[in-house]
């Protein structure tokens, strides 16, 4: 305990803590209200101007025992006062040791603000009267113990994959999966037939590098079978502790398919870790990747050297005192902040970019973001100007006062801009005489903003009722996000008819051998069951926002995609650029989907598949690009052809070889390396 600390706990005496501006109906927002003497002593003020003279003369007095345990205020009030209790309070060298809670009573949900201007917790009324007291002897222990807390610059631990092992998984991998792909396209045709559901079974391990990754299996369990498990509880051969069985092991387990019995006994389900090996995610020679809840127990070096790395853990931006550090799987190491309720655990690698972040550590933040930056919308019109201002109007309603709309004509056969003058004139408009595509149309829109924050929409969306306040402050919780989409949901279920039908809520990686990935939550009905804003692999082009100053460092849109995984491809580009890409459900807009080229086309088969290749050039290792290639011409292009002939339909399965010919035929792109020069402003 740091020996500075200005009070001590009571022995003889109830605990005493300083009520603010609930004109004394404290107890009201309290459940089982008349607990609360038995543990604590109320001292209510009506003003901070009260109060705080109050505690100056406990501390000029130097009654150190005479200070109170906690100060519970009423969220309004003080921001009636502009906080200046707080503010007095926590730069006072004693008082700032006192945990500062808010409670709120009208009904809307501060905790973020709170966080950010300083309070050490905070609670939505009504709370009961013990969970009040538990939080408060929590903080009370933690804040004395903080200002002792110091935390090294810098420490490192482990070793790095040499170059020769590495080779070696790439070889190895890529000779089996070449060897073995007439077994791999067996047994997934099998897998389908049996049963509906993915061919692969994807879990999370903790691999090289101490990286979080999808550890792949093929599917050996029917579909449901996660759901099915409560109805199985009976067979389980591991006992059951307090709180349930730790595992599950089922003799005979009716959710295994047959085909699953036979590659499991055969380990032919294991054979998708090939793909894992090919990307650098475990090794052929090393231990098993660890499941995240193992991984999790590797707190202590003796155990965590078994499965070293190099890492290196920088002092956080935070204050000091709110952070402890201990060492987790080698050379990583656990950051918890002890005021986020539950503490808040972030893990730092090498070559993680960015500094780790709760609400306490971004005070006032969300309040500069929110106040001094404007948000430039940027949408690309091309023949459908109806449904460009379906668009404009849902921004009329629902976008807000410090927002900039800029519309870029992407040489439509009617120039728009007369209209748009007339009915929309807040609107700045961009014509260009030439169709420069989905990614050059939005360059054209960046160069023509002035916005800190750049919100890209697709002309066929349509906000909803605070899409960008949300958006906003995602981004200022954590400084290391570069680019985050909304929840998206289709448009032709719409709330009062039919209840909304999700279609993106973040993405997996793209897989280096498929080129393909998956989308989460898509054609799930909307319950709310998704609301923690979460990292995920690529944002939707639909509707995505980016700070300015990534641009910076990532540059634009590649406009060698023209339509389709140009946001793939700039979502690559910013990760490299040190940035995350984000998913936040609390925000919503509606999708009309495919609108300007049509739900199934040509011009659709063409780009998807053209531009799925040229993004595997330019974001794949050279083993990665030729092991995609021999899979595509093995299965891809046989498949898909054969598809198109059965249904006779010859234009896609032409736009589909035309696609596959142009990435073959000495097509030059810019690498991914290369930023993009352009000017952010107007001249």
């Amino acid at each position: 305990m740091n020996s500075n600390t200005p009070f001590q706990d009571k022995d003889s005496a109830l605990d005493e803590i300083v009520v603010l501006g609930f004109d004394g109906s404290f107890n009201e927002c309290l459940i089982n209200a008349s607990g609360i003497e038995n543990g604590f002593k109320i001292r209510e003020f009506e003003n901070s101007f009260l109060a705080f003279q109050w505690l100056h003369k406990a501390v000029a007095t130097q009654h150190n025992h005479d200070l109170p345990k906690a100060i519970v205020c009423e969220f309004g009030s003080l921001e009636e006062e502009n906080f200046l209790l707080l503010q007095n309070v926590k730069k006072h060298s004693q008082l700032k040791y006192i945990p500062l809670i808010a409670m709120n009573r009208d009904g809307l949900n501060h905790k973020l603000e709170a966080l950010e201007l300083g309070f050490d917790d905070y609670y939505d009324v009504p709370v009961h009267w013990q969970v009040l007291r538990e939080r408060v002897d929590f903080l009370t222990k933690f804040l004395k113990e903080f200002d002792a807390v110091s935390i090294d610059e810098t420490e490192e631990i482990g070793v790095r994959t040499t170059f020769a092992k590495r080779l070696f998984d790439i070889v190895f991998s890529l000779i089996a999966i070449l060897i073995l792909s007439p077994i791999l396209i067996f047994v997934s045709l099998a897998i389908k037939l049996e049963s509906r559901g993915s061919v692969i079974y994807r879990s999370r391990r903790v691999g090289t590098g101490y990286q979080v990754f999808d550890f792949l299996k093929f599917r050996s369990m029917y579909q449901d079978a996660d759901q099915r498990l409560n109805d199985l509880q009976h067979l389980n051969q591991y006992a059951e502790d307090d709180n349930g069985p730790l595992f599950m092991k089922i003799n005979n387990d009716p959710r295994v398919t047959k085909i699953g019995r036979l590659i499991r006994k055969t380990s032919l389900d294991e054979l998708p870790q090939l793909s894992n090996i090919l990307r650098g995610d475990m090794s052929i020679v090393g231990n098993r990747p660890l499941p995240l809840y193992e991984a999790e127990q590797l707190t202590r070096d003796l155990w965590a050297k078994r499965f070293p790395c190099s890492g290196r853990l920088d002092r956080p931006v935070a204050s000091d005192q709110a952070w402890q550090k201990q060492h987790v799987n080698g050379g990583a190491h656990q950051l918890r902040c002890h005021l986020c309720r539950p503490p808040l655990i972030l893990v730092r690698h090498e070559n993680n970019r960015k500094d780790p972040v709760c609400n306490h550590s971004r005070r006032g933040r969300l309040t500069q973001i929110l106040n001094l930056s404007m948000v430039s919308i940027i949408t690309v019109n091309y023949n459908s100007l109806e449904v460009t201002c379906e668009l404009l109007e849902s921004v009329r309603r629902f976008g807000g006062k410090d927002v900039e709309v800029v519309v870029v004509d992407n040489a439509s056969l009617e120039d728009p801009g007369e209209y748009l003058k007339n009915h929309f004139p807040e609107v700045i408009y961009v014509r260009s005489e030439k169709n420069l595509g989905f990614a050059g149309g939005n360059n054209l829109g960046i160069k023509a903003s002035k916005g800190d924050f750049l919100f890209f929409l697709n002309n066929d969306a349509e906000l909803t009722d605070g899409v960008i306040e949300k958006l906003l402050k995602l981004f200022s919780t954590n400084s290391g996000i570069g680019i985050a989409s909304p929840k998206i949901c289709y448009h032709n279920a719409r709330p009062g008819s039919e209840p909304d039908v999700i279609q993106y809520l973040g993405t997996t990686h793209v897989h280096p051998l498929t080129a393909r990935n998956s989308t989460l939550g898509e054609r799930e009905i909307d319950n709310g069951q998704y609301q923690q804003a979460q990292p995920t692999a690529y944002a939707h082009g639909a509707a995505m926002m980016v700070h300015r100053e990534v641009l910076n460092k990532a540059g634009m849109m590649s406009e060698d995609f023209f339509l389709y995984y140009e946001e793939l491809d700039w979502c690559e580009q910013i990760r490299q650029a040190g940035y995350d890409v984000w998913v936040e459900p609390g925000a919503k807009i509606y999708h009309k989907e495919s609108y300007s080229v049509g739900k199934i086309s040509a011009l659709k088969t063409y780009y998807i598949n053209r531009n799925r290749l040229l993004f595997m050039r330019r974001n794949r290792t050279r083993a990665q690009w030729r092991a995609f290639c021999v899979f595509l011409f093995l299965f891809t292009v046989p498949k898909n052809s054969l598809m198109y002939l059965l249904k006779g339909d010859f234009v896609n399965l032409k736009a589909f070889l035309k696609a596959i010919r142009w990435n073959f035929t000495g097509q030059k792109i810019r690498p991914v390396s290369t930023p993009l020069t352009f000017s952010l402003k107007l001249t």
